[in-house]
């Protein structure tokens, strides 16, 4: 940092975004994070609870949905499972074995719930 002419030291525009940022009390941005937390929480939740259902429906894995999902995806991703613990190898045995069995449908909820909000 420099000093300027009145003496106070110029802040860097990253610096500048903590020290004067949004004017919120100390209790106001603690409310807000907790209120951000709260509303991340209930939406992983939901998503959690959607693959679940979907694993169940379609008799495989939760990672399996995952995968499927990354395959279905039109940025055509290529998935790597990254684990070597042959527990999580056989949870995603269903998404090499087997084309992807989402429908349109279900790859638009499970995006849809991810997001927390729906599409524009």
């Amino acid at each position: 940092m420099t000093s300027s002419a009145d003496g106070d030291a110029d802040k860097s525009c990253l610096a500048a975004r903590f020290v004067d940022g949004p004017h919120l009390s100390a209790p106001d941005k603690a409310a807000q994070r907790l209120a951000d937390w709260l509303t991340d929480l209930a939406t992983e939740q939901a998503t959690a609870r959607l693959v679940a259902s979907l694993a169940a429906a379609k008799h495989t894995t939760p990672e399996t949905i995952l995968l499927w999902w990354l395959r279905r995806h039109p940025a055509r991703i290529s998935p790597v499972i990254g684990s070597a613990r042959p527990e999580r190898i056989r949870a995603c045995r269903d998404a090499v074995l087997n084309d992807p069995r989402l429908t349109h449908e279900e790859w638009y909820d499970l995006w849809i719930t991810a997001r927390g909000a729906s599409l524009p």
